[in-house]
């Protein structure tokens, strides 16, 4: 061998990857991929929970805004309607695609002066995937109450 073709030799090193090598870099990618997709869909899940809880969050309120509106509206005895449900208060509200809200309320006070005049209902709103469902108690009282005003 010639001098020049020993510098061209040490100039261009057979030093190369091995097979081993290749691979084991290979699986160590695929598992830091797969790593970083388990993530991404476990926080997509999350993200899908929170946002379906706020949601239902929101139409509970929103229904018991309609409800409290419904039941300002009537005066005197009438202010409660007996019955097992909110629909007889008809409170103006519809529940947005794929949620459900229900209302329930014991029978009412018997009008009198001598009678607490309020009622507990019971407001359950879920969504239809049963991912999320929250229940809110409120107190429907008549307005004459809160205003001071006879009834």
């Amino acid at each position: 061998m010639t001098p020049l073709e020993r510098r061209l030799d040490e100039a261009r090193p057979d030093d190369g990857f091995t097979l081993v090598e290749l691979i084991l870099a290979i699986a160590i990618l695929g598992g830091v991929i797969a790593a970083l997709v388990g993530a991404m869909f476990t926080n997509i899940k999350a993200s899908d929970y929170n946002r379906k809880q706020a949601t239902v969050d929101t139409i509970l309120k929103d229904y018991a805004e309609a409800l409290n509106v419904a039941v300002s509206a009537r005066t005197g005895a009438s202010w409660c309607l007996a019955g097992s449900t909110t629909t007889n208060y008809a409170p103006a509200y519809t529940a947005p695609t794929g949620y459900t809200v229900s209302g329930s309320a014991p029978n009412c006070p018997t009008f009198s002066a001598n009678t607490a005049q309020y009622q507990v209902v019971t407001i359950t709103a879920s969504s239809q995937d049963a991912r999320d469902s929250e229940t809110l108690r409120v107190v429907v009282r008549p307005t004459c109450i809160l205003t001071g005003s006879s009834c």
